[in-house]
């Protein structure tokens, strides 16, 4: 038996299908257009022809048919020269197109017009020269690995009126290992960070959240191994799965009263915690055998959480990624005044300075009055049987109240370092408090 096979039938189908497929993948703005100006060929689409806006556009390749050296500096505008030499429209560049300058690995800086709005997809993907950017003060997205991979890149500036680091999709990944990037200020008003925002930062050692915070996405910090310590602010409500998995230096985490959700696995892999304050509120609801079934974890190691109850006691991290708790009877006793002068809010009273010079909770844990002037930390020394002993002032242990004391010594003020001292040789001595 024969089977007889009309190949002008297949393809033709073939070329419906081809068809097909490139219609559904099409941009939906104008085809790219190009100029030239300062000696590069830029490729753009017009993207709103009553305004002339346009954005930088991937033809093909990228959208710089020279890839630059050096920094390079956006144009403002882009012009239809080549079709209308003699009365060319100028277009306003508001956006830069997916994967529009990805690859561009000779270029170590760049400079974005501020009319900018919108980054896509992909925009400076490895671009792996990179080592600086200043993003435009009207940036409405970030696109999906906008600048992932940039290795080199150590410094991103923000303007402070950004409303959004994620795509119109909520997704993030904006800065997807770029193992050189230390230190990220958000603006006040973000609201989201995306999944995998940060992702295999491994340098990244500070960053300062924005006050308008609600979620944390997936994985948003996951493999920052180098982050000591992160401030979460009040209003967060949601720590999602992985959001911190494998920061393997972080020591203390506060979470915020209003958080409702810390998903599972947000802390695994966090070797270093030595301490995670949780509001009594979640206690019961984040152990993995309550809401997440029995082999999903949030920590690793259970035993460094402590509970408090939010409605009496005030839980405060500092950058260096150290925290503790403070009662908020102690704030409305103490310091009445200058509770009042910050609003009421016991988070920020502990960060101002006391009439003594120290801050706040810096009192609180010497035991000093922060409406008195003189009121001070003293250590003195006593010689008893020949041997140097050392005293202090106050010492709240002796008033049932625990703390820590450090003594450290040197032989003389030249000395480069204090040190744990060990016998008569120490003629300098200081006293360092401590919470447990």
């Amino acid at each position: 038996m024969s089977v007889k096979i009309n190949l002008g039938i297949i393809l033709s189908r073939m070329m419906r299908m081809v068809l097909m497929v490139a219609a559904m993948f099409a941009p939906s703005e104008l085809l790219a257009n190009y100029c030239d100006i300062d000696g590069h060929r830029w490729f753009y689409a017009c993207t709103d022809k009553s305004n002339n806006y346009a954005k930088f556009y991937n033809n093909n390749s990228k959208a710089i048919k020279d890839s630059p050296v050096g920094h390079l500096e956006l144009p403002v505008t882009v012009n239809d020269s080549v079709d209308h030499p003699d009365s060319p429209t100028y277009f306003l560049i508001t956006g830069i197109g997916q994967a529009a300058f990805a690859g561009c690995t000779q270029m170590t800086g760049v400079t974005i017009p501020s009319a900018v709005t919108h980054i896509d997809a992909n925009a400076f993907h490895n671009c792996w020269r990179l080592e600086s950017v200043e993003l435009p003060p009207y940036l409405k997205s970030l696109g999906i690995f906008a600048f992932a991979e940039c290795s080199n890149l150590t410094s991103v500036v923000i303007h402070n009126g950004v409303e959004s680091v994620v795509d119109s999709g909520g997704r993030g990944s904006t800065f997807y290992h770029c193992v050189s990037l230390k230190e990220f200020r958000f603006p006040a008003k973000i609201k989201t960070i995306g999944s995998q925002m940060f992702y295999g930062c491994r340098s990244l050692e500070r960053v300062t959240l924005p006050s308008a915070l609600t979620t944390i996405g997936i994985g948003a910090f996951q493999g920052c191994r180098s982050l000591k310590g992160i401030s979460l602010p009040e209003g967060l409500t949601t720590i999602d799965m992985r959001a911190f998995k494998n920061c393997k230096n972080l020591s203390y985490v506060v979470i915020p009263s209003t958080v409702k959700k810390v998903d599972k696995y947000a802390f695994e892999g966090c070797s270093g915690l030595k301490r995670v304050y949780v509001p009594s509120s979640l206690k019961g609801r984040i152990t993995g055998s309550t809401s997440y079934g029995d082999n999903n974890t949030v920590f690793d190691d259970w035993s460094v959480v402590r509970y408090y109850d939010a409605t009496t006691t005030s839980a405060i991290s500092f950058e260096d990624g150290t925290a503790m708790t403070i009662p908020k009877t102690w704030f409305e006793e103490k310091c009445p005044l200058i509770l009042e002068n910050a609003g009421g809010d016991y988070g920020a009273t502990a960060l101002l300075e006391a009439a003594n010079g120290r801050t706040v909770w810096e009192c609180y844990v010497a035991g000093l009055n922060p409406m008195d002037a003189t009121s001070r930390f003293e250590a003195m020394i006593e010689m008893r049987n020949g041997l140097p002993c050392i005293e202090w002032s106050p010492n709240l242990n002796t008033n049932g109240i625990v703390r820590t004391y450090t003594i450290y010594g040197m032989t003389n003020l030249t000395d480069n370092a204090w040190h744990s001292p060990t016998n008569e040789s120490s003629r300098f001595f200081k006293v360092e408090v401590g919470m447990p």
